[in-house]
């Protein structure tokens, strides 16, 4: 009841007749907990059923707050409740690693990443912001035209991804395990979607292009 904090690879391994997993926390614990995608399919493939008690609260709004990319990781790891961030300046890859550290240490908040108006970023590195459950949208800058494996592997919050339209290889893992991410638009640049790209996504609706 909340004291699972990790789930390691090849925990699961071979429990082919794991059909359902009941778990005494409410769904939004579960999601928080660090699930290594390799090894753990059956894991993955059972029915959860949370049992914890959850009293649904009226939304939250949503709070613009525009920053410097310097900042960004500070200010992130500092807010609560549900923020569009609106990230300007020069921003490295180093940077960008940074925001996503934040974004994986403070579970009290929801993001609304923008990052359209940043400069001197043109790749998003591996793992970037993977097990980021407080990222709900992000918009990548046009500059970014490389997106590194598992970049946003295992965020559960993910619903939108924007400005995808210079990439030309969606690599390995990039949205596994992203489950609220239902739709997504594969743009005509991108000429590669490799293995387990959207693996265990929630996608319910993709449009791809000729070109892929």
């Amino acid at each position: 009841d909340g004291s699972v904090t990790k789930i390691g690879e090849c925990a699961f391994n071979g429990c082919s007749s794991l059909s359902n997993v009941t778990y005494t926390g409410t769904e939004q614990m579960w999601d928080a907990i660090d699930i290594i995608e390799e090894g753990n399919s059956s894991l993955y493939n059972a029915e959860l059923t949370c049992t914890g008690d959850f009293t649904e609260v009226p939304e939250i709004p949503v709070t613009e707050i525009s920053v410097e990319a310097s900042e960004a990781a500070n200010t992130i790891y500092n807010l609560s409740g549900r923020n569009l961030v609106i990230v300007t300046g020069d921003c490295s890859s180093n940077t960008v690693s940074q925001i996503g550290y934040a974004l994986r240490e403070n579970y009290n908040v929801q993001i609304f990443l923008d990052l359209s108006d940043v400069s001197e970023l043109t790749s998003i590195p591996q793992e970037c912001f993977r097990n980021s459950n407080s990222l709900v949208e992000i918009t990548l800058p046009e500059s970014v035209v490389e997106i590194g494996w598992g970049a946003f592997n295992q965020c559960r919050s993910l619903q939108n991804v924007n400005n995808l339209q210079n990439i030309s290889t969606i690599p390995n893992s990039c949205f596994s395990g992203c489950e609220n991410l239902t739709t997504i638009t594969i743009p005509s640049t991108v000429e590669t979607i490799e293995s387990g790209s959207f693996h265990f996504c929630g996608l319910k609706q993709i449009l791809i292009t000729a070109s892929v």
